[in-house]
């Protein structure tokens, strides 16, 4: 790619230092993948900066991208080089990479909101496949493609910008031609997602996460509404969750950009209204026309997370409403929400979910109280070095709709976990401490009686459990599964 082209397709308004215009033959953001002919996009902005520059020349680097700022501090370092200085490098480096990786899948959605994102766009894969698309889904599951490909791994909710444009560029190659991604606040505060073309997008809701990287709830809204004011496109669409309190500041952004809207919930005037949900049978209405269908993923929280996958199939411009809703009874649930993980020999059953946020807590634990007639048990902690502020409210949580509350350990990383389970129990007034997370999920399953039920909350699908530098084996799934062997 010349360097012309990109300046052009990008809309570059910063400044080229020209020395030479060689052609671009590569991108990177880490120095130790440099090669020649590459551009280096030098991000960051600590100490090691400048030995990181140093790097990516010495390996053949033919253009520097950089901010003002350091391009100020290394002046001999960078003199007589190709400089590419603007004021937002990641911006513009996220819109090279879209430029450099060009993909051409035709209809790519994103989906951003504190939770519902990985149900959503779960189901939009289920639904895109149902109706014989190419589908693929990218976010907190990994990379879940119709097929075994050889694609970049990541450990992130929302891929770094050069993971995920090559991820969709390999996927363009295998001709999918429906590709759904999470958009999270971290991902969408550091421009991972800018220069993706998106058909439509989709806010599920709002509530307390991330407050350690963002400081506040106003930051953190402001990370997330990125979607559609930088993100997504008018005339695209926007599916937004009609029920929730920001609605109406969210609806004003995307009429203000000329987006078209879709509403979803139980509010009266929603495009995809619910009507009623009981015992996995549906009511809705969309557009007008009223629809009954069997549901079985567990409660009406990810119904809403459902309506939202039809809008977006919608906004890709699948007309046929009544061949969308006839996929909603083979839908089945994402792996690590809700999932069925067992019963004991008392006939007490034993489910696990991701949930680890108040709201997702209280929507699991209320809407499994509502169809049980025993008791209802839950494990759960909270991660270290992430938002403090949350655990006692969780704690309080678990204790306003759990009969029986064992709080335990998460993923402490590096804080101690004693301290971080002693938050949660400002909250949880009642409840039990094992911190042990096996010793408490064991505790639990064996003095549960026949009807009860146990939710493992706050790891899901996860495999490891994050203490300080190291990653201990563990799924609580795979743990449920030993105790009831043993």
């Amino acid at each position: 790619m010349h360097i012309n082209e990109l300046f052009v397709r990008t809309d570059f308004s910063g400044v080229f230092h020209c020395v030479s215009e060689p052609k671009i033959l590569g991108m990177t953001d880490y120095s130790g993948d440099v090669k020649k002919g590459y551009l280096f996009a030098a991000l960051s902005l600590g100490d090691q900066t400048g030995h990181y520059i140093e790097e990516a020349i010495s390996k053949g680097a033919s253009y520097i991208l950089l901010s003002d700022e350091t391009c100020e501090k290394y002046p001999s370092i960078l003199k007589d080089k190709n400089l590419i200085v603007d004021k937002n490098p990641r911006l513009f480096f996220s819109k090279s990479l879209a430029c450099f990786y060009e993909n051409e899948i035709p209809n790519i959605v994103a989906v951003t909101g504190t939770n519902g994102k990985s149900s959503t766009v779960h189901f939009f894969r289920q639904l895109s496949k149902l109706l014989d698309h190419k589908s693929a889904s990218i976010g907190t599951l990994g990379v879940v493609a119709d097929e075994k490909l050889d694609l970049p791994e990541s450990n992130l909710t929302t891929p770094s910008a050069i993971t995920m444009h090559k991820v969709l560029k390999a996927l363009s190659s295998e001709n999918y031609t429906y590709v759904a991604i999470e958009a999270s606040s971290h991902g969408l505060d550091q421009y991972r997602l800018h220069g993706v073309e998106l058909k439509s997008a989709a806010f599920t809701n709002f509530t307390q996460d991330h407050l350690d990287y963002h400081g506040s709830m106003e930051n953190y809204f402001k990370a997330k509404i990125k979607l559609f004011t930088q993100v997504l496109t008018p005339p695209q669409i926007a599916v937004l969750n009609a029920d929730i309190v920001e609605y109406e500041i969210i609806r004003a952004v995307c009429q203000e950009r000329d987006l078209n809207i879709l509403t979803y919930g139980r509010a009266p005037l929603s495009d995809l209204r619910i009507h009623h949900f009981e015992n996995h049978k549906a009511r809705v209405e969309i557009l007008g026309k009223m629809y009954e269908s069997d549901f079985f993923p567990f409660g009406e929280f990810q119904l809403y997370n459902a309506m939202a996958a039809l809008g977006l199939m919608m906004g890709c411009g699948e007309g046929d409403i009544d061949r969308l809703v006839a996929c909603l009874p083979h839908i089945e649930g994402v792996p690590g929400r809700m999932e069925f993980a067992g019963k004991t020999d008392k006939g007490a059953r034993v489910l696990v979910d991701y949930a680890h946020t108040p709201d997702a807590l209280e929507n699991i634990l209320k809407a499994t109280k509502s169809q049980i007639s025993g008791k209802l048990w839950v494990v759960f902690g909270c991660g270290g070095d992430r938002d403090p502020l949350k655990r006692p409210i969780m704690g309080a949580v678990a204790s306003k709709w759990a009969d029986q509350v064992i709080v335990t350990d998460d993923n402490p990383r590096w804080e101690n976990p004693e301290m971080i389970r002693s938050a949660v129990l400002e909250g949880a007034k009642n409840a039990l401490e094992i911190g042990d997370r096996l010793s408490a999920i064991s505790y639990a399953m064996d003095h549960m009686e026949k009807d009860d039920v146990l939710v493992i909350a706050g790891k899901g699908h996860e495999t490891g459990q994050i203490i300080q530098d190291q990653i201990i084996p563990f799924n609580d799934r795979s743990v449920v599964q030993k105790i009831l062997k043993r």
